[in-house]
């Protein structure tokens, strides 16, 4: 086993990018589709792909999702009791990811 000496704004780090990875995969999948918007000087051209069922099934089955969903799992009681204990200290790092400022 190796000891990580993670800081306690490093845990949560972590935790939200975790959470990010794995409700961007997850909303692919609700959605069946890809969006992405491409600013340009005359405005921003929104471009939407609709994926296959056969490949947001693969998509879910991934070492990549599996690995993001895993350690948010894991991680997300520690990041419970890091914000009840330091919730400054929560706040501080959530900041950095505005989508889940409340």
């Amino acid at each position: 086993m190796t000891q990580l000496n993670l800081t306690n704004q490093e845990i949560i780090f972590l935790f939200f990018t975790a959470k990010t990875i794995k409700e961007q995969y997850e909303v692919v999948y609700e959605e069946h589709k890809v969006e992405q918007k491409i600013p340009t000087k005359h405005g921003v051209i929104n471009v939407e792909t609709e994926v296959p069922d056969q490949v947001l099934n693969e998509m879910l089955q991934s070492n990549h999702y599996l690995f993001m969903k895993s350690i948010h799992d894991k991680l997300k009681p520690v990041y419970e009791i890091i914000k009840d204990v330091e919730p400054e200290i929560a706040k501080e790092v959530e900041m950095i990811f505005p989508m889940y400022n409340i």
